[in-house]
């Protein structure tokens, strides 16, 4: 009979109990905020290279074929890009071009596709596309 009172009142272990109960929680929740981080990083590269590529098309020369200052701009992007921006997942620029209130301009935009990677679940892969606009002037 004394035994079982003793047993209960042992509080040795308690700690090991109550860390195994909390830790997948906490793992989940680092997993995640890395997670965040790495979306955050590829979308601020994201839009650095959307910048960078509109702010080359504000270079704009009259005589230049919109062709050559397309590959131009591709050509910027793709070598301006940072923030774990792997090539794998970047897709080609895209410039439209047109004429707004009498003044040309060309929108140059970017599309990346994310795969997060969670340890215990997979998570579908999802793009993120930025959009500049720079008028020719």
């Amino acid at each position: 009979m004394i035994q079982p009172l003793r047993l209960r009142r042992d509080e040795r272990g308690n700690a090991t109990i109550e860390f195994a109960l909390f830790a997948p929680t906490l793992l989940l929740i680092i997993f995640g905020v890395i997670q965040m981080g790495v979306l955050f990083l590829a979308s601020a590269g994201l839009n650095h290279a959307v910048a960078e590529g509109a702010r080359h098309a504000t270079l704009y020369r009259p005589g230049v074929a919109r062709s050559t200052m397309t590959t131009e701009i591709q050509n910027v992007i793709t070598a301006r890009r940072f923030g774990g921006l792997r090539a794998a997942g970047l897709r080609t620029p895209v410039l439209t071009y047109g004429t707004d209130a009498g003044l040309d301009y060309v929108d140059v935009s970017l599309s990346y596709q994310v795969q997060l990677e969670f340890v215990f679940m997979q998570v579908p892969a999802f793009t993120i596309t930025r959009t500049r606009r720079a008028f020719l002037v």
